[in-house]
């Protein structure tokens, strides 16, 4: 949220002294969120600080059909399967005589008006004079683009479609329905119900024919919504031997076990630094965002869309701690080493990127020269922080499931990575940084969008809906504020694990 007051005066409030440097302030530089307007101001709001429309966006899933009878008969009838996610919107126009995929459409979702997390939403509805009908609506439109997209991209006609079938995380799914998710935001963080909605297309003011029939996925708790039931459909959790773990990691951290003929679900606030949010340098996964990090005699990058950096999308965040822990320049505790303390066989060239700032040191991934803003792209110490936040959140989260079969982590057969941010990252740098179990490389998989893939395996079979609506039932719903370990093993996490 950062900007640069270019004329007008606007003093620095004091989360601003805090956060930004001197030399930031006096350039300019304020916090859209924080920042107080006492008089005209001309503002500049830089790339970095933009919604990118080029968002890298995952369509595509795993598991596709398997198992599904198809309707053979079904000439010329389709359905469209919606991931409805906190961040970004896909819809996929499926044939339901041959399975095949027509079309997929995706945007981001304009909720993100409203906060970039599903609790900053649940406050606008809570709090906010006609909030949750604004969120609703944007919603609604963003759904009927889509539609519009897909129609009109394959020249199909809207009495075509048979069926329109929801998945998204609880808060999502309540937002969709115009359901208000007020109770997800207080103790116990419960809605009012977790079951399946049967819906027409005239409840949501679709635009399709009144009477299509629409389907909203099961839930399972409050933080585990009807894209996690989705995504144990789409991978076949239940049916890979075990035990299995199934990772969807986003602002909120999914992880489902499966072990023995029984899966158990937990939700984890690992908080959106996975997103590139609260992270200094951080920017989504879009054009100008480095997504990968290697350090061998000097920094090497990967820069989403072949274009000058810009900033820092999570993978790259990931990529450069496990790097800067692998060369040594940061310790296990998460403090970042100056030059006089570093390894003494570091090479000169990332030896001065260590670069001292207010009493610590940041590491500098690219220089103001080289950046598309004019500012350095680094590695701070508050960005460790919060890295080490999110990472300890998963990581206690899957030793608590683990301790509650009976389990090391060296039992897992598998972990199954879903969602955006899982498809992207690199294996043996989460497990470097301690996200994933150390297992072998092999053992960890990625699955795609899976929230995507099981929606759309219940746009073709009507009889997909007993299964997911029996798995939301079978999957129980971990509370970790209830178990006297998470937080010892929270703060265990907390740490990096120790080369080998």
């Amino acid at each position: 949220c950062i900007v640069r007051v270019a004329d007008g005066d606007c003093p620095a409030t004091s989360e601003e002294s805090s956060l930004l440097s001197g030399d930031q302030l006096a350039d300019g530089l304020r916090l859209a969120c924080s920042a107080r307007v006492h008089c005209a101001l001309t503002v500049e709001i830089p790339s970095s600080s933009l919604l990118e429309t080029q968002q890298k966006i995952l369509e595509q899933g795993a598991g596709g059909s398997a198992g599904i009878q198809l309707d053979t008969t079904a000439t010329d009838r389709r359905g469209i399967a919606f991931d409805i996610g906190t961040t970004t919107i896909v819809g996929t126009l499926v044939d339901l005589a041959t399975g095949e995929d027509m079309a997929v459409a995706s945007e981001v979702n304009p909720q993100v008006s409203a906060g970039d997390d599903v609790i900053a939403r649940i406050k606008r509805c809570r709090d906010g004079h006609d909030g949750l009908l604004e969120l609703h609506a944007s919603v609604i439109n963003a759904v009927n683009a889509i539609i519009d997209e897909l129609l009109s991209s394959t020249g199909i006609e809207s009495n075509t479609i048979d069926t329109i079938v929801f998945a998204g995380n609880t808060a999502m799914q309540h937002i969709l329905c115009g359901d208000d998710p007020s109770p997800l935001g207080e103790m116990p963080f419960e809605p009012a119900s977790c079951a399946a909605k049967h819906l027409q297309a005239k409840d949501l003011t679709l635009d399709l024919e009144p009477e299509t029939d629409v389907y909203v996925y099961p839930m399972i708790g409050g933080f585990i919504g009807g894209d996690i039931v989705a995504g144990v459909a789409a991978s076949r959790l239940a049916h890979i031997p075990g035990p299995v773990l199934f990772v969807d990691i986003g602002t909120n951290g999914e992880l489902v076990l499966a072990h023995e003929d029984r899966m158990m679900a937990v939700s984890v606030a690992a908080g959106p630094a996975f997103e590139g949010a609260r992270i200094v340098s951080g920017m989504r996964d879009a054009s100008g965002a480095i997504e990968k990090v290697v350090c061998e005699d000097d920094v090497q990058i990967n820069v989403i869309g072949y274009t000058k950096p810009a900033g820092l999308c999570g993978t790259g965040l990931v990529d450069a701690v496990a790097e800067m822990l692998r060369i040594g320049v940061l310790d296990y505790t998460g403090s970042i080493l100056g030059p006089a303390d570093a390894p003494a066989d570091l090479s000169p060239a990332l030896a001065a990127r260590l670069v001292e700032t207010d009493g610590h040191f940041d590491f500098v991934l690219v220089t103001a020269e080289e950046s598309a803003t004019g500012e350095p792209v680094c590695i701070c110490q508050k960005d460790i922080r919060e890295l080490q936040l999110a990472n300890a959140a998963i990581r206690a989260g899957i030793l608590i499931l683990l301790k509650m079969n009976g389990l090391e982590p060296k039992d897992l057969e598998a972990v199954l990575m879903a969602g955006a941010f899982g498809n992207f990252i690199r294996r043996k740098n989460a497990v470097r940084i301690g996200m994933l179990p150390a297992i072998e490389s092999s053992r960890i998989r990625y699955v795609g969008n899976t929230a995507s893939s099981g929606a759309k395996r219940t746009v073709l079979s009507v009889a997909e809906r007993d299964n997911v609506e029996q798995l939301a039932n079978d999957i129980e719903h971990v509370d970790l504020s209830l178990d006297p370990d998470f937080q010892m093993l929270f703060g265990e996490a907390m740490l990096f694990p120790e080369a080998d």
